[in-house]
């Protein structure tokens, strides 16, 4: 059986829990983790909702000074996109793409 990579992204105080329980699968290759909000925030002095609400505030501001344009600036806290998500992951799930494992 191949190996996968796996990544773990946005699961705060949980990470540490998820990099251990796959990162020792003997099905897992590697596990990467890119969740360093809170990290950023608490370096930055910030709750971490304010520090990404100015993060994005300044993603704006940059691509607005760059004359970007776009349909729709999408956060990952916006009420859209956590109810397409959840149809995402149920949709997976019916189809046998999420499981539990070991």
């Amino acid at each position: 059986m191949k190996k996968i990579k796996m990544a773990i992204i946005g699961c705060g105080p949980f990470a540490k829990q998820f990099v251990s329980l796959f990162k020792n699968h003997p099905n897992v290759e590697k596990v990467y983790v890119c969740d360093l909000i809170e990290e950023k925030a608490k370096d930055a002095g910030m709750e971490p909702q304010a520090f990404v609400d100015q993060t994005a505030a300044e993603i704006r501001r940059i691509w607005d000074l760059m004359n970007t344009s776009y349909d729709k600036f999408i956060r990952t806290t916006d009420d859209y996109h956590e109810k397409q998500i959840q149809k995402i992951f149920k949709r997976m799930y019916k189809n046998g793409d999420i499981y539990k494992g070991v």
